[in-house]
């Protein structure tokens, strides 16, 4: 796709963009969406991914999908290749998955079928024992990615084996999710999260076990897009009557909590206490039993941009994972947790199945939803339209959004960053 803003220097295409962002800074009452453009020009995406995917904290997982020494997962993320293991002194990494030598993926399939070429290398998972092993050359790593062996290099004068190791990226893990960040000099999230583990900590999200995601690949549509409709509550009473009527518009609960910008979050009140997006408007699986009875029938909608969005309910939790491909196509993984004990009980596959049912057909109206709203952004009547009070917290996304947009040429307006797009 032609750029339809600069050739692609990321702070011309901010500055072309900086008089159009006043207004997507402003709070949902007087505030205007993002500019159309935003969500279709890969100029702009690459403006994303210089001042935000290679600056912010991306969640790439949990870390009980690798509980043993040696367990391992394998995504793609921004077009980088990455391992998420857990190594030998229970600790979590992730490292590049590009061999030191000649750049061969080191999870990718070596041998197959005729044509079986990818995009990206296929995700993969499983134990890999003390480490990976090339299948180019066998140049082989150790859990902490150091080179440990690599067959016929000691003829090479200058191959120094204690000085080749795979690239590693700062790790953090807060509540069981674990972030990654490529900008060595990002402020931690260690610390700034800790008014959110308070408003969850009746969840005991850390102890929850997780199913296994779902992957959808390809998505046509812009990520923003998607977790600005994951987090808008306005449209909860149309387009998903009746199969929403338990969490109602009218719910929507804002909330003041201080994250140091790193966190969005709003509550959602149900109708009732002890509420599911169930077909019998009830929990499936059992209540969480340290809910306060004020929990039982609260929900919370959390977003830790740009990647991870969490929504709390009264016997489960449900995330997904953002992780755009360009300017016009997202990849997404979606999953269930629950408290350990669930997994016992004797109908507990049955009951996921038919609550997952339901939950799909609620995400197929929202993708249906998702697929115009980026066609929409290529019309010439593209709108900026006003917010409404249910939709503040896109209107906090939109901000958290082009305030970054603006760190690329300009200093941030003169606001306080713990408060503005951390629901207040």
């Amino acid at each position: 796709m032609t750029s339809e803003t600069s050739n692609g220097d990321a702070p011309a295409v901010a500055g072309m963009l900086s008089e159009k962002l006043g207004t997507s800074i402003a709070g949902w009452e007087t505030g205007r969406g993002l500019p159309p453009e935003c969500y279709r020009d890969e100029a702009i995406f690459e403006l994303e991914r210089r001042e935000i995917f290679f600056r912010e904290w991306l969640c790439v997982g949990r870390a009980d999908q690798v509980p043993l020494p040696g367990d391992y997962m394998s995504l793609t993320l921004i077009g980088e290749p990455l391992i998420v293991l857990r190594g030998e002194d229970e600790s979590i990494r992730v490292m590049s998955a590009i061999c030191r030598h000649r750049g061969m993926v080191l999870t990718e399939p070596w041998d197959g079928e005729w044509g079986e070429w990818f995009d990206d290398p296929p995700d993969s998972k499983g134990n890999c024992g003390r480490g990976f092993r090339c299948p180019y050359h066998f140049w082989t790593y150790g859990l902490d990615g150091r080179l440990l062996g690599a067959p016929e290099m000691n003829r090479t004068p200058s191959f120094q084996r204690d000085e080749i190791s795979l690239p590693r990226l700062r790790t953090e893990v807060w509540e069981g999710f674990i972030f990654v960040n490529f900008d060595d000099d990002a402020a931690p999230l260690a610390g700034r999260m800790d008014s959110l583990s308070d408003l969850t900590r009746d969840w005991q999200l850390s102890r929850m076990v997780t199913e296994e995601p779902a992957v959808l690949r390809k998505l046509p549509w812009n990520w923003k897009i998607m977790q600005e409709n994951s987090m808008d509550v306005y449209h909860v009473d149309r387009l998903h009557f009746p199969r929403h009527a338990v969490l109602p518009g009218a719910g929507y609960l804002p909330l003041t909590i201080d994250t140091g910008d790193a966190a969005i979050a709003a509550g959602h009140r149900a109708t009732h206490k002890d509420f599911a997006l169930s077909p019998i408007g009830k929990p499936l699986l059992p209540v969480i039993e340290s809910l306060t009875d004020d929990e039982r029938s609260l929900s919370y909608v959390i977003c830790v941009p740009p990647t991870l969005l969490i929504i709390l309910n009264s016997d489960s939790a449900f995330y997904r994972l953002v992780h755009p491909r360009n300017a016009g196509m997202t990849d997404i993984r979606q999953t269930l947790m629950v408290p350990n004990q669930y997994r016992s009980l004797p109908n507990y596959k049955d009951l996921v199945q038919v609550g997952s049912a339901m939950h799909l057909r609620l995400n197929h109206q929202d993708y249906m939803v998702d697929g115009s709203l980026q066609r929409a952004t290529h019309s010439r009547f593209a709108p900026r339209g006003p917010y409404g009070w249910q939709e503040e917290i896109v209107a906090q996304f939109d901000s958290w959004v082009a305030r970054r947009y603006q760190r690329a040429t300009t200093s941030l307006p003169d606001v306080d960053p713990a408060v503005v797009g951390t629901g207040v």
